[in-house]
This record gives C-alpha cells, sequence and structure tokens, in this order.
C-alpha cells in the first residue's frame, strides 16, 4: 500500500513539473480519465464478487445477477446522462462530479460491507444483505456508464472527427477494463485485500481528478 501511495505522489509532481512547461495535456486527460473508469468498473465488479463469495461461501449461482446489474446500471447511466445532456450548461463540471463520486463510491463501499458485517448474525440480515450487494452493483454500475457520453461530448469539442473519438475513448475505456480484470484479480484483491484495493482505485481515480480538474478548459 505504501508503494501504491509513493506512486501516486510521484505521479502528481510528475504531472505538475510538465504542467509548469506549458505541455498541453488537455487532449489526454480525458482518455486517462476513461481508462482509470473502465479500470474501476472492473475492480468494482470483481470486489462485489469476491466479497459476496467471502461473505456466503459460494457465488457461482449469484455471478451472472450481480454482473447483470452492473451492467444494467451502466446501460442507465449512459441512457440517463445522454437523455440530460442537452440541457446541462456546462459538461465539464458534471463529468468532475461523476469523478468525484466514483471516488467517493470507491473508498465508501469497504464501509458499507463493514458496516453490515455486525447483522450477518441475524438470519434476515443475512438473506437481505444479498439485495445491498445488487443494489451496490447498480449503482457503480451507473457511475461507471454515465462517463463515457459526457467524454465523448467533451473530447468532441476538440477533435473533428467522431469515429476517431468514439474509437479512442472506447479503446480506453477496454485498456481500463483489461488492466482492471488481471491487476485486479491477480494482484490487488488477493494480494491487499479489499479495503486497500477500493483506496487504490480512489488514489487511481483521484489522479484523474487532478488532472482533469486543473485543465485550463474547464469551461467546456
Amino acid at each position: 500500500m505504501r508503494t501504491i501511495v509513493l506512486l501516486f505522489v510521484f505521479f502528481l509532481l510528475l504531472y505538475f513539473f510538465f504542467r509548469s512547461k506549458n505541455i498541453r495535456l488537455f487532449r489526454a486527460g480525458i482518455p486517462l480519465s476513461i481508462i482509470t473508469t473502465g479500470f474501476a468498473g472492473m475492480i468494482f465488479d470483481l470486489m462485489i464478487i469476491f466479497a459476496f463469495q467471502s461473505i456466503y461461501g459460494y457465488v457461482f449461482s449469484w455471478i451472472g445477477l450481480l454482473v447483470a446489474s452492473f451492467m444494467a446500471g451502466a446501460a442507465c447511466g449512459a441512457m440517463l446522462i445522454t437523455n440530460v445532456m442537452t440541457r446541462v450548461k456546462n459538461c465539464y463540471k458534471l463529468f468532475i462530479k461523476i469523478e468525484l463520486a466514483i471516488i467517493s463510491f470507491s473508498i465508501g463501499c469497504p464501509l458499507i460491507f463493514l458496516a453490515g458485517h455486525g447483522y450477518l448474525d441475524s438470519p434476515g440480515a443475512f438473506s437481505s444483505f444479498k439485495i445491498i450487494f445488487l443494489i451496490i452493483s447498480f449503482i457503480g454500475g451507473i457511475l461507471v456508464g454515465s462517463q463515457f457520453p459526457l467524454a465523448n461530448k467533451i473530447y468532441l469539442r476538440n477533435s473533428p472527427s467522431l469515429s476517431k473519438t468514439a474509437g479512442l475513448l472506447y479503446a480506453s475505456d477496454l485498456l481500463g477494463g483489461w488492466f482492471g480484470g488481471i491487476i485486479g484479480a491477480v494482484v490487488l484483491l488477493p494480494v491487499l485485500g479489499l479495503t486497500a484495493t477500493c483506496i487504490t482505485v480512489g488514489l487511481l481515480k483521484l489522479t484523474s481528478f487532478i488532472v482533469i480538474s486543473t485543465q485550463p478548459n474547464r469551461h467546456l
């Protein structure tokens, strides 16, 4: 965990150094945010599955429901943002707020599991806690899915090509999910555990949040 924090600090120092040299990093900020969101989405999915298995001792009969809940949330988030995007005056501020919401979700998930752990001795609570897993999965999907339409709209204001923008951001999302699937399942969750993994995701999203929120084009 200490190594991850040091890497986070090193990246920020490196970023502010290059930013002070007037290197334009705006166009890289949106893809970076989508990469970290894809990474976070995959970690959230794995985290919920691992936590469910650790509590109930089985997961195979529930994997479909948990993943479906997450994907349903992602679809709802994308549709919701697409519908309200035309009425939003500042998409950039909304994008930043979603970044903060994902960071809060990363930090809040372990607290929810720790708070609910004390009530699992009750048979009723033990059974109903499964619904909480589905709700958490759905909320995580909403947060992850809501960023992609906004990212496309923001990035298109500085890019003349719709196909290149969609391809770049979709590739960024897939890349983040790929890294999340490998690193999360092999390194983070088995080695660091749920709480430290969520903090790691929060720090990663905090990195992209700082990059995005310190850009000169926040009025977009």
